[in-house]
């Protein structure tokens, strides 16, 4: 936030593959969408595991869940302006 000179978090989008890194942006008040790709797989430490819960909203937190980029247009909306002829 510093490098970017703002003080309000609200004002902060963050996306990211790593639930981790979007847990931690979420508690410092930004929003946040968590980004991955069908059949993506985690082998960090382990087996292979699926990454995510599926598309939309994660209940336990209210976490937006995407699985292509494009949906971000209707996420953050407010960020995207409409594409010229």
């Amino acid at each position: 936030m510093r490098q970017a000179n703002l003080s309000d978090s609200s004002k902060c989008l963050f996306i990211d593959d790593d639930r981790k890194n979007v847990d931690a942006a979420k508690k410092m008040g930004w929003g946040c969408v968590h980004f991955y790709e069908h059949e993506s797989e985690s082998v960090e430490g382990g087996p292979p595991s699926g990454i995510g819960t599926g598309e939309g909203c994660d209940d336990d937190i209210g976490m937006t869940v995407i699985h292509d980029l494009e949906r971000l247009r209707e996420v953050w909306s407010h960020v995207f302006t409409p594409e010229e002829s």
